[in-house]
């Protein structure tokens, strides 16, 4: 019940430039209501599920970023140490089309 009930917390008004008043420092109180913000939050989401025009911008946007995350892993990989210093570098797979993770996006998102 307390973990959704109302926040008193303590705020400082802002000085004003000049001003050395001893009013000036006292503290002014304010309360959260996380009750009425939980439903604006939960009206917000509710519409964000319920427009299609969105729910297709984040469906692309989940496909892209899988092609983005893959080639992010790709390109760390290659960072890393090499195990073998006489073995071809993997930054290399990029030119060969049977190994190539560019090769591989490309078949993804063709689906």
């Amino acid at each position: 019940q307390v973990a959704y009930g109302k926040l008193s917390c303590v705020t400082k008004p802002p000085r004003a430039s000049g001003s050395d008043d001893a009013d000036d420092d006292r503290a002014q109180g304010c309360e959260v209501d996380f009750a009425a913000l939980a439903g604006r939050r939960y009206r917000r989401a509710f519409a964000l599920i319920q427009d299609t025009s969105a729910n297709v911008g984040l469906i692309i946007l989940a496909i892209l970023l899988e092609s983005v995350k893959h080639l992010t892993d790709f390109f760390i990989g290659c960072a890393s140490d090499l195990k073998d210093r006489n073995a071809r570098p993997p930054i290399l797979d990029l030119l060969l089309p049977s190994s190539s993770p560019l090769y591989l996006i490309l078949q993804y998102l063709s689906f």
